[in-house]
C-alpha cells in the first residue's frame, strides 16, 4: 500500500505524462472510484463529422468495482492502476496491471471493473483519437 499521501494523488503524480490532467473521474455507486488519465500521445484516425472540435476521453459507464469479500475479510484496502489502449471507436484493445496495490485480490478486481467499463475515445479536431490511458481503481474509501 502507499504512504499518507491520497492514494489517488500519488498515482496521478506517478501516472501523468507530460502534464497529463485527469480526463474523467466519474461517480458510480460502488465501493471503488474510476478515474481515467492520459498516458501517451494519441494517435489521429478515422475521421468523422462533428459539431465540437474535440472532446476528451472518458468512461461512458464504469462497471461495479466491489472489494472482494477476502480483502475486506483481511481489511486490506488499496488502489491499483490499470493501463489501457482505446481504439477510436473506444472500444477497450487491452488491460493490464500498471502499478500493484500489493494486493492480489485487489488488482483482480480492479481490473475486472476496468474490463467491463464502458469508454469513449478522445476526438480533436473532429477526428477520434486512439490512445493509451491509465485507469485508477481506488479501493480505499479516502477523500478524493
Amino acid at each position: 500500500m502507499f504512504a499518507k499521501e491520497s492514494t489517488m494523488t500519488q498515482l496521478i503524480k506517478a501516472l501523468a505524462v507530460g502534464g497529463g490532467v485527469i480526463l474523467a473521474a466519474p461517480s458510480v455507486a460502488s465501493a471503488a472510484t474510476l478515474t481515467l488519465i492520459p498516458n501517451a500521445t494519441q494517435t489521429v484516425s478515422a475521421t468523422v463529422r462533428c459539431s465540437a472540435a474535440g472532446a476528451p476521453a472518458s468512461i461512458l459507464a464504469a462497471a461495479d468495482a466491489e472489494l472482494p469479500g477476502i480483502a475486506a475479510g483481511q481489511n486490506v484496502q488499496g488502489a491499483t492502476a490499470i493501463r489501457i489502449g482505446l481504439n477510436p471507436g473506444g472500444r477497450l484493445e487491452y488491460a493490464s496491471v500498471m502499478r500493484t496495490s500489493g494486493n492480489p485480490w485487489i488488482d483482480a478486481a480492479a481490473l475486472r471493473a476496468t474490463r467491463l467499463s464502458h469508454y469513449r475515445s478522445e476526438t480533436r479536431d473532429c477526428s477520434s483519437v486512439s490512445g493509451e490511458y491509465a485507469v485508477l481503481v481506488d479501493f480505499s474509501g479516502e477523500d478524493k
